[in-house]
């Protein structure tokens, strides 16, 4: 092979950045190819060609967060399965599973279909979002459909109330502020269900709700149990009355976590509730905590 650009015919083999097409879209791959040491003019030969595709097909997939043909690979390992037994299971067809593997791109709703099939955590993670969004409004949820954005903007306003609030804490004011707004208004705030857990009552598979924050960014760990808010809060969808009552019960446990984390232990609705199981909202009229006067209003 010799150089296009000043005919030198001593091209060496280095890896090199260059630049290729997805799908209408241009990506830069470092690639081994072909370079001129006199003029630096860089190409590559055939046999250097899949290799360079396959680097372009997993630079799409990186950026539109698809699996790589090295991922898929390995969920089928880790199955002990080969590709026609894989294939199967998935339910389509060998070719198309040999195709990934050897780097096409897959679209994306095969890809849920491998991650769902493959990864344990991804497809419990699918259940938890299936069940809050078929949940119709119960007393287990306190007549509300779960309203992640509601869920969100008071877990913000939690965090920037109270600096260095911690997950257990947080759970425990989360729990008073559905409760409250239950009793009071027979409508929770956010809509999410609280089970009676060995620490108190807490959300209803916290861990997947706050993981949801977290793989958006939207807040971050504070050292090992605290929480830091990488965003503000919007309050722009909340009435006037909701912030008000939101505001005083912050402050409210903020000036005593320890009596409210005691306290959420004393509550009927925690130990009347078997454990594991979904509390009911009905209990909220034997809470302990209580809004002021001023704060029992029509609420709109």
């Amino acid at each position: 092979m010799f150089c296009l650009k000043c005919k030198n015919s001593e091209l060496i083999k280095k890896n090199e950045t260059f630049d290729g097409e997805v799908r209408g879209e241009s990506f830069k791959v470092k690639s081994e190819g072909m370079v001129c040491p006199q003029c630096g003019f860089k190409t590559l030969n055939p046999s250097q060609m899949d290799d360079f595709r396959s680097l372009l097909s997993e630079a799409y997939r990186k950026k539109y967060g698809l699996l790589t043909s090295g991922e898929i690979v390995d969920y089928r390992s880790r199955l002990d399965m080969t590709q026609e037994e894989f294939a199967e299971y998935l339910g389509v067809g060998v070719a198309s599973l040999k195709r990934w593997e050897l780097g096409k791109i897959q679209d994306p709703s095969s890809d849920e279909l491998i991650r769902l099939r493959s990864d344990p955590n991804y497809a419990a993670k699918n259940v938890s979002e299936v069940v809050l969004k078929q949940h119709l409004p119960d007393h287990f949820n306190g007549n509300r459909h779960f309203d992640l954005d509601r869920f969100k903007q008071v877990v913000l306003l939690c965090i920037e109330g109270i600096p260095n609030i911690t997950l257990l804490f947080l759970c425990k004011l989360l729990f008073y502020i559905d409760f409250l707004f239950f009793k009071y208004f027979n409508q929770s705030f956010t809509g999410c269900s609280y089970a009676s857990l060995e620490l108190g009552p807490c959300p209803d598979q916290y861990r997947e709700l706050f993981n949801k924050l977290f793989e958006a960014k939207i807040i971050q760990h504070k050292g090992k149990h605290e929480f830091k808010a990488n965003v503000s809060s919007d309050v722009s969808n909340l009435t006037e009355h909701e912030k008000k009552i939101l505001n005083f019960l912050i402050k409210l446990f903020k000036e005593n976590p320890q009596k409210y984390l005691d306290l959420s232990h004393e509550e009927l609705a925690w130990k009347e509730t078997p454990d594991f199981q979904l509390i009911d909202y009905r209990l909220a009229s034997k809470l302990k905590v209580s809004l002021p006067d001023k704060l029992i209003q029509k609420h709109s």
